[in-house]
């Protein structure tokens, strides 16, 4: 019997694979680096960014605030949690701790 070779895998330059090989770097945000942000437009965009990333927190938590502050004020009851005790004192250092029951 004559032996015969098996037909070998030939990688060709144009086959490409969505996900990368062992040999392929993954992508470390090096693809952007001719991308040139110092434009009228990118320094627009994230000038708007900032001021949303920084306002849009800063508004809500003063509307929650300032919906606190103008409540009245009701008088202690028998379900009201006294705060000058050492039992809160307790319950809010172990809450901060991670002791809090699950």
């Amino acid at each position: 019997m004559a032996s015969q070779a098996l037909p070998t895998r030939v990688r060709t330059a144009s086959r490409k694979s969505s996900t990368p090989s062992r040999r392929q770097p993954t992508n470390n945000g090096s693809r952007f680096a001719g991308l040139s942000a110092n434009t009228p437009f990118y320094n627009g965009m994230l000038g708007i960014a900032m001021w949303f990333g920084r306002f849009g927190v800063i508004v809500p938590v003063l509307a929650l605030a300032g919906g606190l502050a103008a409540k009245k004020r009701i008088a202690a009851s028998a379900g009201t949690m006294p705060t000058h005790g050492p039992l809160f004192i307790v319950l809010l250092i172990g809450h901060r701790r991670g002791w809090s029951a699950p």
